[in-house]
């Protein structure tokens, strides 16, 4: 048993090999994939720029620090003793909460200001369009629909023990949920990022199977919130780190060679692979 887009560490603990890729995969030519590489780096520095210097971002989180602990110590001193009195013993805390305060201000606005003026401004318009024409051009090399379905699929490390698939969690998640572009193309289904396509043959896909565990996954990904329609029915919860949800499903695969696999995908993304296989889950 394999875990399509999961991390086999059962033989070797260092891999970073993902299963799947025998079923067939075609990644981008070097060019376009440069041509991303050049264009991250481009909107990096237009972020960078948008930043003020390390040194002013450090002063104004001193500053906001400073004047919450200071300003929460004089409240807490005015519970014991006068106004009158703790200003006597410490008149220079009594000055520097509001100046501390006022800079932190002053410099938040600024921070904002020069965020809206890089955003705002014809580099950085003309830098998205290019990113959003290079995404839609790559798309077009991996023969990727604009119709196709955005679908979150869930990675993660496992490893095998007596035939059965053993999660490995990171510290915060059980699993991360990635979105790829999910389509079906010459009877194949078809998972696309922006840099390589996975493609299953209709005739490897056996059943989808319910797995009625809870887990949590770090990512919103879709336009609506988890509280909205249709997502409301699937009893996801927001975490400490990230979002919880009561179950998840397996796309059970067997290989023409005859190797068996499972792609785990969350609740709510069942309506997406029903449409796409004709499937329908057992327990």
């Amino acid at each position: 048993m394999k875990v399509f887009f999961g991390t086999n560490l059962t033989l070797d603990k260092n891999n970073d090999r993902m299963d799947g890729e025998d079923f067939g995969v075609e990644r981008l030519p070097q060019a376009q994939e440069t041509a991303l590489e050049e264009n991250a780096a481009r909107l990096d520095e237009l972020q960078n720029k948008a930043r003020f210097p390390s040194f002013v971002r450090a002063l104004r989180t001193a500053c906001g620090f400073t004047a919450i602990v200071l300003g929460v110590s004089i409240l807490r001193a005015l519970t014991e003793i006068p106004l009158k009195n703790a200003y006597a013993n410490a008149p220079v805390l009594f000055w520097l909460v509001p100046l501390a305060a006022a800079v932190w201000g002053v410099l938040s606005y600024l921070t904002i200001q020069r965020k809206k003026a890089v955003e705002s401004g014809e580099e950085a318009k003309n830098a998205l369009k290019a990113a959003d024409a290079l995404m839609r051009s790559c798309y077009d090399t991996l023969g990727v629909p604009k119709h196709a379905d955005d679908m979150d699929i869930l990675c993660s490390q496992y490893c095998v023990k007596d035939g059965q698939v053993i999660n490995k969690p990171t510290a915060c998640y059980t699993f991360v949920n990635t979105e790829l572009k999910a389509f079906v193309q010459d009877d194949t289904l078809c998972f696309s990022d922006i840099c390589q396509k996975f493609t299953i043959p209709r005739s490897c896909l056996q059943g989808i199977r319910c797995i009625e565990k809870s887990i949590t996954f770090p990512n919103w990904n879709k336009e609506k919130g988890f509280r909205e329609a249709p997502y409301d029915q699937y009893k996801i919860s927001a975490t400490r780190f990230g979002y919880s949800i009561k179950s998840y499903y397996a796309l059970v695969i067997r290989s023409e060679e005859g190797e068996d696999y499972e792609l785990y995908f969350p609740a709510y993304e069942l309506p997406t692979v029903q449409k796409l296989t004709g499937l329908i889950p057992t327990e």
